[in-house]
């Protein structure tokens, strides 16, 4: 019985560690910030008082354990 118990310990580690491996950033902690996934349309005030507009692509990447974004913008004349 103990031999049983035993082999049924190492499996469980075993695929325990594998699943850790396969999903590292798969927490809840680290899908806190994935309201901002996806493309949005911009448009802000600059500090010398001129309007600008782009566009922001903000998407997972490295296995889903970094958020990159990507802001692109234009000078929109007043």
């Amino acid at each position: 019985m103990k031999k049983y118990i035993s082999v049924l310990s190492v499996l469980f580690l075993i695929n325990y560690i594998n699943s850790a491996q396969t999903k590292p950033c798969a927490s809840l902690p680290s899908s806190q910030f994935d309201f901002w996934i996806g493309d949005w349309k911009c448009l802000w005030k600059d500090t010398d008082g001129s309007i600008k507009k782009g566009s922001n692509s903000v998407k997972k990447i490295l296995n889903s354990c970094v958020i990159e974004e990507n802001l692109t913008g234009v000078l929109v004349l007043n």
